[in-house]
């Protein structure tokens, strides 16, 4: 055991050692006491499947060259490959010692110097050193005896170990309450969904229920950027992540609290939609993300704690660097393939700021038991405001919308309204009409069919006045023409034509080519198939224009997205219709591709230079 020290003040050198030594006992850091004597502490750092790490703190104010040699030649005589010793000295001898040493005994010793102000003067350290050093200045040293001061380091070690036990019950007692009632809320709204879903289609039902889409939320319907993260159209899907939700949401809850997680979820959940939505404004494709980006705002927050640890203790830090690992590989292989890339990362970068900000702080060794008035009235009014910020979102989406309704007008008034928004003329919401009434109705589009020439084929062909004007896609012997917007007029068609070197004057060869286009089609959709962006519908639908072979393929894709091709091969041309349209989009405004290939003309064989060769070979013919 220590000796008294005798009367007297002791020097700032040893009240510096006892600072740092206090420090180092701290309960936030993971610092066991090995053994101790008047100048000199052996700490002990206990690491899974590694050997301990020590930290010996040498008083060496009585120091000379020689003694101080001896000591650390001792140190270096111990089986302890990993030591860090720090030597507090304001002598001026000691870094040349200290170097010396460091050459002699390699990396068997790290070696820091400190003087009596705190400073380091020799070495980087780095680790629970590096945060007792910095730590050490707001330790008020006694002027206490060596016995008493001996005794203190024993009742250090002794309330260390009580502090974290209360804290770990602290954490078992918090009830994860909001976890659970997340968790149930998502099963709740798929159950109404597949309740509610009609057989026209599940999207229609997710719009009234509070799908996010972009358009519709810039228009003012900002209650979808909530809403969004609660809806899902595949068991899978929210099967998933409410398993996820149960497995990271249970620890995060208890560390913050569930004010506190309530409110990380509800940031996280506005701040993912805004990225799908400030990106892509007048985008009128619903983004179908759900729960993900709170689930990445809740494993961005357990990043967050790993990193800053804000006086939790070392147990509590290991738990959760694991849970947070477990939740970062599998978040970061679904961003890689996800195409919500944007959405999830606003997510994480949100819960991790708060968290590591301190917005949004954990549970801390320091925390008084009870926990103050103040801090509950705080963690209420978090819990309040986001539960009725999520409530009210969530009754404001489904009064708009009724999906539960069965009564035709409501999606009517619904649909139309949307419509109106999709074509540009007015941004009514649905029920209400652009003029403010609900009877009203909504402006129509115009489908009037109207010609179109494809400039340098000599092709022409009849559309809907509504997907206005062609705009080039290509150049060369096979030009693309694109007509319509599918983000704003919830279409689009690409129009392929290619004319043939000369005009096939047998029906055999009409076939013969036909064939290839059609293998060339399928081999290009099949690349669609397996990239998982289109599935087939069905069998191909076999048609013929003025005996000319064609065919329809009908396929589905993602983020209620519906595609159809078509094929026709005649003596002058080959046609091939891409056509890609929402579920939103009403089956009167969808596209007849075999319509619109029976409208194609070859203009070139109107013309009056081919109309006179034309004549010419009647006449011949007669004369023969």
């Amino acid at each position: 055991m220590l000796e008294a020290l005798g009367p007297g003040p002791l020097s700032p050198v040893t009240l510096r050692f006892r600072s740092l030594v206090s420090a180092m006992l701290s309960p936030s850091l993971p610092v066991r006491l090995d053994s101790q004597n008047e100048t000199e502490v052996q700490l002990r750092i206990e690491r899974p499947d590694k050997p301990p790490e020590y930290i010996v703190i040498l008083d060496a104010v009585k120091e000379d060259e020689r003694s101080l040699q001896l000591r650390l030649a001792r140190l270096t005589s111990e089986s302890i490959a990993d030591q860090h010793v720090v030597v507090l000295s304001n002598q001026g001898w000691l870094p040349d010692v200290l170097s010396k040493a460091a050459a002699t005994y390699g990396s068997r010793l790290k070696l820091y110097q400190v003087d009596s102000e705190g400073k380091v003067l020799m070495g980087s350290p780095s680790g629970p050193l590096a945060e007792a050093i910095k730590a050490q200045g707001e330790v008020i040293p006694t002027n206490e005896t060596a016995t008493e001061f001996a005794a203190r380091l024993t009742q250090a070690e002794s309330d260390k170990a009580g502090a974290v036990e209360r804290f770990e019950e602290r954490l078992q007692a918090q009830k994860p309450m909001a976890t659970f009632v997340l968790a149930a809320a998502l099963l709740l709204f798929y159950g109404l969904f597949r309740l509610w879903a009609g057989t026209d289609g599940t999207l229609w039902t997710l719009l009234q229920m509070g799908i996010c889409v972009p358009r519709f939320v810039t228009e003012g319907e900002l209650w979808r950027l909530l809403t969004a993260g609660l809806l899902h159209d595949q068991l899978l899907a929210v099967g998933l992540n409410a398993a996820v939700l149960l497995s990271l949401g249970y620890q995060t809850e208890r560390l913050l609290g569930s004010g506190r997680f309530l409110l990380l979820v509800v940031a996280s959940l506005l701040v993912g939609s805004l990225c799908a939505v400030i990106p892509t404004p007048q985008l009128m494709i619903p983004r179908k993300f759900g729960f993900a980006p709170a689930l990445f705002g809740i494993v961005g927050a357990l990043a967050a704690l790993s990193v800053r640890k804000n006086g939790l203790p070392p147990e509590t830090v290991a738990r959760v660097r694991k849970v947070a690992l477990a939740g970062v590989i599998p978040s970061a292989i679904l961003v890689v393939l996800s195409g919500e890339r944007t959405t999830l990362g606003g997510g994480f970068v949100i819960g991790f700021v708060l968290v590591a900000s301190g917005i949004l702080p954990s549970l801390r060794l320091s925390d008084p038991v009870p926990p103050s008035a103040s801090s509950k009235l705080i963690g209420q009014a978090m819990a309040a405001l986001s539960s009725l910020t999520l409530l009210g979102s969530v009754l404001t989406s489904l009064l708009v919308g009724k999906p539960w309704s069965s009564d035709p007008s409501v999606r009517e008034r619904f649909g139309r309204a949307m419509l109106s928004q999709a074509l540009g003329k007015g941004g009514s919401t649905p029920g209400q009409s652009a003029s403010g009434t609900t009877d009203a109705a909504a402006p129509e589009a115009d489908l009037s069919p109207v010609s179109h020439s494809l400039p340098g084929i000599g092709v022409g062909l009849s559309l809907p006045k509504l997907l206005g004007d062609p705009q080039p896609q290509g150049e060369g012997a096979q030009q693309t023409m694109r007509f319509g917007d599918l983000t704003g007029k919830l279409q689009q068609l690409d129009v392929a034509v290619r004319r043939h070197e000369a005009p096939f004057k047998k029906q055999a060869q009409v076939l013969v080519a036909f064939d290839q286009a059609l293998a060339l089609v399928k081999a290009d959709k099949q690349r669609e198939i397996k990239a998982g962006r289109l599935t087939l519908l069905g069998e191909p639908r076999s048609f013929s224009i003025e005996t000319m072979p064609a065919t329809e393929l009908s396929f589905s894709g993602a983020e209620g997205v519906k595609a159809k091709t078509a094929v026709l091969v005649n003596k002058q041309v080959l046609v091939v219709l891409s056509y890609l349209y929402s579920d939103l989009l009403p089956p009167n405004m969808q596209l007849n591709l075999e319509q619109v290939l029976a409208s194609v003309k070859d203009e070139f064989a109107e013309s009056p230079i081919e109309q006179k060769k034309g004549k010419k070979k009647k006449k011949g013919k007669k004369r023969r």
